[in-house]
């Protein structure tokens, strides 16, 4: 597990790797116990490692911390939603310094932590904002998880609810199994308005 979450957020750069498990163990999140190793609770990346990350990112202008902040809050991001929330000369900047990565039709954050960094630094109010924006252009319908991910970026946003959206995206994350996420978006579907509606479907899913 460990190791896994390790590769998760570092990719193998080892001098994110001291960085990160000097971080956690003077957090007092990675211990060993009884001769595990393991490594509990969230990352919150800042101190040292945050500064080294930033180094490594380097001085972003405004148009290109805007393409890397889209991706960061809803990576994957499909590429038509960025050309459409983002500039297109900043989005082939991002690129070409490896801040972001386009494979196919979507585009990933160029390294985790470069997400981690930017939205810690972005502040709640910005971060419900870019959820918002990006929630408002992605087309309607697609597959269940991709209806999940709208449902839950509209939730979290700074958009007024979305009733109908919210129980789409409850119903859809019951069909995925994914039970936690399903009651969260039933339960903000009946406080939107949807009700006894929201109930009866969460209790026929």
């Amino acid at each position: 597990h460990c190791s896994d979450r390790f590769w998760d957020l570092t990719q193998g750069n080892m001098l994110f790797v001291r960085q990160l498990a000097d971080q956690e163990v003077g957090a007092g999140r990675l211990q060993a116990v009884d001769g595990v190793l393991r490594w509990e609770g969230d990352v919150a990346v800042g101190g040292t490692l945050a500064e080294l990350v930033e180094l490594h990112i380097g001085a972003l202008r405004d148009p290109v911390r805007d393409v890397v902040d889209t991706v960061a809050v809803a990576e994957p991001v499909g590429w038509r939603c960025l050309t459409l929330l983002t500039d297109q000369d900043a989005i082939e900047e991002a690129e070409r310094r490896e801040l972001i990565r386009v494979s196919g039709d979507d585009v990933y954050i160029g390294h985790p932590l470069f997400a981690e960094i930017r939205r810690a630094r972005c502040g709640s109010s910005r971060l419900r904002r870019l959820r918002g924006r990006v929630a408002t252009v992605m087309a309607d319908g697609g597959s269940a998880a991709t209806l999940v991910k709208r449902g839950l970026l509209w939730l979290d946003s700074d958009l007024p609810p979305a009733p109908e959206l919210l129980l789409s995206a409850a119903t859809a994350a019951n069909s995925l199994l994914d039970f936690d996420i399903a009651a969260r978006l039933f339960d903000a579907a009946a406080a939107a308005g949807m009700g006894a509606r929201a109930h009866v479907s969460r209790a026929l899913s």
